[in-house]
């Protein structure tokens, strides 16, 4: 949802990808979409806590799993050492992934 739209940087949906170094994480909560945060690989783990935590529920700590891009399952990001693995992964994976992460919220 537009309302939802956390960070800064331009809009990631262009005709074409161009890397710029930003991402869209495409924020889910019960397979909802609940909003989308824009990162760059300067974001700290501090700083998504800030915005995970105006759409996590109430009383959680925030935290979000994703998919591997090689399909060996899902990651969990929960501290600032799984968060430098995902900005690690988004940084090799761009092209692949033109920009775009969609990512669950753990809801428990």
């Amino acid at each position: 949802p537009e309302e939802n739209v956390f960070g800064g940087g331009s809009d990631a949906k262009g005709a074409a990808f161009e890397s710029r170094g930003e991402f869209s994480l495409l924020c889910y909560m019960d397979n909802e979409e609940v909003a989308e945060m824009q990162i760059t690989q300067g974001t700290t783990w501090e700083e998504a806590l800030g915005d995970l935590a105006q759409v996590a529920p109430k009383g959680t700590v925030p935290k979000f799993t994703y998919a591997r891009v090689d399909g060996e399952g899902d990651e969990t990001v929960s501290n600032v050492d799984s968060w430098n693995k995902l900005l690690e992964m988004l940084k090799e994976e761009e092209e692949e992934l033109e920009g775009i992460l969609e990512i669950d919220i753990v809801t428990e």
